[in-house]
């Protein structure tokens, strides 16, 4: 009966686990671009061998459902190194889907339906031949064969006459005259030949077999053979031999094999805990500065004491002094010199506490430290996923310093990262035969690159493509009613550039859930600045372009400004604040139906913070304020306050667990005097503004937007509507594009939401019929549909849509943002 697996031990093998899959996917996303290159072949051998490790480790845990899963992997390639079948995007396709079944068992055991999906993939994928070749060219190496005879061992069971043939080529070709080497060879094959035809593989025994071949691929090299190295592999050897005997034994015994007890393995349902890993230099430095603590707490309390002492010897010196025992002059003088000299030691014992703390501060946050390029790489493969859905080949280049980021800041910047991978992929790179014909290779190459700038991170995103046309965004923005054609003639070529950052822009004929999705790269650049970083960007026409992040290495501390806005005391992070100045009321004006004040040459939006946090329209102040000017990349906004209470260094934490999130807040914050403060979002502030701007405009007109919703299906129907009636949209409904074009023969709608394929008329010929309407050729229309091909799309865009959204990828506040975009355009 298998012995249960120790928790400490599964903990180890999914860690080790996620880290091979990673690099599997990894290997095979280059593998597909080099495959018929040198480096190809080393990649191949990678991907072969650590399909192998991961099937090994799996056995080593009793994790059979994951060896099983993988075998299809192993198999295929398998073929391609012995050169039964070229490589291929299918085989690519398949493998990486097969690596998503197993991602899902690492923590939670797979059930046998996942585990023939995993394989099923793999032998869906059709082999492509390589041609009529009885051998692969080159011939294998003595130790690529003994890699493919245990490969054969694990998936057919013993061959004796194959393995007799391959260990003679072993042992006669060897590359160097080793004990290590004869012994490791001569116990591999005892272990296989004492093997009876038809018996089970013992488990373990590819894993150590695995284990002997990168051994013996060590001998020759400049990296020395070590004793340990060969006790380690004879030691996993000698125990798969006595497996195999006292399975034979046990088989022989029983009339009837009991079933093994199943491993321990994680519970279905639980979550894995959320961990680094720390290096012990650190921890070592960490539990130092603990030490250092702990005795100058010693030597604290040894002056508590000692103020102790002083008082009572002063209260005695009161006594003698009004006794008259005792000169008051000298009794004071005293006392006197011993408070000072008390003063200097717990001045200087507060002077080492605070180069303490900060020692410690400094060594936590490197605690939260971990490295970017894991993350960088494995989105690797969404570049290559996406670029195959949109006809394209890409490939994302990892490159840049060995840069450790906050655990916190890598998880917020990935959402970023993966808009501007989309951009650069669906906007940036051109089709193949578009690229043939201006002279570059068909594939696209991204350059995803990250460096260490003092306290910064600086990330950058660079491709090959077409680049970013002056021409087509100073076009666009007149087109949408941003600029009128005889200011853009006049502005600076940088800053009609810089519009690619406004809500809602884009110069492509249609959003797609792609890269616009309706949230462009305004959403970028505020999700950045939302973690006090900026971003920028460069191009050249024809040649590519290339966005540049600049973001701190941690959020742990930062520095604040403390401010008093109605009754309450807030604090907004420094790295927001650009300016701040006393406002008078005579200063103050009205610009867009909002409170302004001058500054620079332009006009400023004023809103009270207390009215902000209120959500109620601005009030015109009637005395003079206190102005906080924040700046979010290039947008500005004047907080009016109460009063300023200075700057703190302040540590933000995250809410307890359970609260409710609440709107324009970041966290908390204690203060140097004790105090609590609430810390605020300033780019949650920037939206709050927005949208009171929004309301006063609504309230103004006192009217709703009216969203015509067509959908054959009643369920999308009434989810659609639901979404819109929520956000303050007044909703039409039509089951087809007959009925819609009927109901828009008697009412006037803002918008058209609508499905594809539906009967009667469906969305592409209702686009099409209300463009060739003088009335409606301009209404915004949203395609909203479950087709989701490279193909289906440019058969949206050729029919007019605005915009191109796929149902299951479908979320409401990017819709939202959509809507809200196309009607912000004029008409």
């Amino acid at each position: 009966m298998n012995e249960p697996i120790e928790p400490e031990l599964l903990e180890i093998f999914e860690a080790e686990a996620t880290s091979i899959l990673s690099l599997l996917t990894e290997l095979l996303v280059n593998f597909e671009f080099s495959a018929t290159s040198d480096a190809g072949a080393e990649l191949l051998r990678e991907l072969f061998r650590h399909a192998h490790s991961f099937k090994g480790a799996a056995a080593t845990v009793g994790r059979e459902d994951l060896a099983e899963a993988v075998h299809g992997l192993e198999s295929r390639l398998d073929n391609v190194r012995r050169g039964r079948e070229l490589p291929s995007r299918a085989l690519v396709d398949a493998a990486l889907c097969a690596i998503d079944v197993l991602s899902l068992g690492i923590h939670t055991p797979l059930t046998p339906e996942q585990v023939a999906s995993a394989n099923a993939q793999l032998s869906a994928a059709p082999p492509v031949s390589p041609g009529v070749r009885e051998e692969p060219q080159p011939a294998l190496s003595p130790l690529d064969a003994l890699m493919a005879a245990l490969t054969s061992l694990a998936q057919s069971g013993p061959d004796p006459e194959r393995w007799a043939k391959t260990l003679e080529r072993v042992w006669t070709e060897r590359t160097a005259n080793s004990p290590g080497h004869d012994a490791v060879v001569m116990l591999l094959g005892q272990t296989v030949q004492a093997l009876r035809p038809g018996q089970k593989v013992p488990t373990g025994l590819v894993e150590a077999g695995l284990l002997a071949v990168d051994l013996l691929q060590s001998i020759g090299t400049p990296v020395p053979l070590t004793d340990a190295s060969v006790r380690a592999v004879l030691h996993a050897l000698g125990d798969v031999q006595a497996t195999a005997r006292q399975s034979s034994a046990g088989n022989a015994a029983a009339a009837a094999p009991a079933t093994p007890a199943p491993a321990t393995a994680a519970p279905a349902n639980s979550a894995p805990e959320a961990t680094v890993r720390i290096p012990v230099t650190l921890l070592d430095s960490i539990l130092y500065r603990l030490d250092e603590l702990a005795a100058l707490r010693l030597r604290l309390d040894h002056h508590r004491r000692s103020i102790e002492e002083s008082q009572e010897a002063l209260e005695s010196a009161v006594m003698r002094v009004r006794a008259r025992q005792t000169d008051p002059v000298a009794e004071l003088d005293f006392q006197k010199r011993g408070l000072e000299r008390l003063h200097q030691q717990l001045t200087q014992e507060g002077y080492q506490l605070g180069l303490l703390v900060q020692a410690l501060q400094d060594d936590v946050k490197e605690v939260r430290l971990v490295p970017v390029r894991p993350l960088l790489t494995a989105l690797g493969r969404t570049v290559r996923d996406l670029a195959h859905r949109l006809g394209k080949d890409a490939l994302l280049e990892v490159g840049g310093d060995d840069v450790r980021l906050d655990k916190r800041l890598l998880e917020l910047i990935k959402d970023p990262l993966t808009h501007l991978l989309r951009n650069a992929v669906d906007h940036g790179l051109e089709t193949p035969e578009e690229r043939q014909r201006a002279g570059k290779s068909p594939a696209g190459r991204i350059q995803l690159s990250a460096f260490a700038r003092d306290s910064q991170v600086i990330l950058e995103v660079r491709d090959d493509g077409r680049g970013i046309s002056f021409e087509r965004v100073r076009d666009t923005a007149i087109g949408r009613g941003i600029l009128d054609a005889e200011r853009a003639s006049v502005l600076p070529e940088r800053e009609i550039l810089n519009l690619i950052f406004e809500p809602g822009f884009s110069t492509s004929s249609i959003v797609t859930e792609i890269s616009g999705r309706g949230v462009g790269l305004d959403v970028v650049r505020e999700n950045v600045a939302a973690l006090g970083g900026r971003i920028e960007f460069f191009s050249t026409p024809g040649n590519g372009a290339e966005f540049r992040l600049s973001i701190p290495l941690t959020l742990a501390t930062s520095r604040g400004l403390v401010v008093r806005a109605g009754t309450g005391t807030f604090c907004l992070p420094l790295n927001a604040v650009e300016e701040v100045f006393v406002v008078e009321t005579a200063s103050i004006g009205v610009a867009q139906g909002q409170l302004a004040i001058p500054w620079r040459h332009q006009a400023v939006t004023l809103v009270p913070l207390a009215d902000l946090l209120e959500g109620r329209p601005s009030q015109r102040p009637n005395r003079a304020v206190h102005a906080v000017l924040l700046a979010l990349s290039d947008r500005r906004l004047a907080l009016g306050v109460e009063a300023l209470e200075g700057q703190e260094e302040i540590v933000v934490k995250a809410l307890a667990p359970g609260t409710p999130r609440l709107p324009l807040v970041a966290g908390v914050s204690s203060l140097a005097d004790g105090r609590l403060v609430t810390v605020l979002e300033p780019s949650a502030l920037f939206a709050a503004a927005a949208a009171l701007r929004g309301l006063s405009d609504r309230r103004a007109e006192g009217t709703r937007a009216v969203i015509l919703v067509v959908d054959d299906s009643l369920t999308s129907r009434t989810l659609m509507a639901s979404v819109l009636e929520r956000a303050g949209y007044q909703t039409l409904l039509a089951p087809d594009g007959a009925a819609a074009l009927a109901l828009l023969a008697s009412r006037t709608v803002d918008l058209v939401l609508t499905d594809v394929e539906m009967p009667v008329l469906n969305g592409l010929g209702l686009v099409e019929q209300l463009r060739a309407r003088p009335q409606t050729a301009r209404l915004p229309v949203i395609l909203l549909t479950s087709l989701g091909s490279a193909q289906d799309r440019a058969r949206g865009a050729a029919s007019g849509a605005d915009a191109y959204l796929v149902k299951k990828e479908f979320e409401a506040a990017q819709l939202l943002t959509l809507v809200s975009a196309l009607l912000a355009r004029p008409s």
